[in-house]
């Protein structure tokens, strides 16, 4: 009886340590570049209407990646549906005049939209909290 108890209690303990995290709180900072990560951003044209941009990134470590700026006005929304492999603690949000930063954190994806409270110029970024590179898959869309 005692080895079958075990044996369970190690699976529980097994299958607790794999669970991914998901994105469920948004945070803001004031801090956009953390201590110790790089800023990058991506090359490309940004015309954001309400057609979607694709995102297909790697991000190496201790990175900050981002889109150019964008205006967006208040009562805007931004959708964000991003996935990240290999699973590995990210941040994906939005930074907001260049000194707010709104991000979930994750180890999988986000799929979130954000509404906009004051018209101003935004960024979406992915943030690679690990120290090995993650790719970044998705789009992001002005609703």
């Amino acid at each position: 009886m005692k080895k079958v108890i075990n044996t369970i209690v190690f699976v529980i303990c097994i299958v607790l340590l794999s669970v991914n995290v998901e994105a469920d709180e948004i945070t803001v900072s004031d801090q956009i570049v953390d201590e110790g990560f790089v800023e990058e951003t991506e090359d490309g044209l940004i015309t954001l209407s309400s057609s979607q941009i694709n995102i297909i990134w790697t991000v190496n470590a201790k990175i900050i990646k981002k889109t150019k700026g964008f205006k967006l006005k208040a009562g805007d929304e931004i959708v964000i549906n991003i996935k990240v492999s290999p699973e590995k603690k990210t941040r994906i949000g939005i930074i907001e005049n260049g000194i707010i930063k709104k991000y979930y954190e994750t180890t999988t994806s986000v799929r979130k939209t954000i509404p906009i409270t004051k018209a101003d110029t935004y960024n979406v970024f992915v943030q690679n909290m690990t120290n090995t590179k993650i790719n970044a898959t998705g789009y992001y869309q002005k609703k």
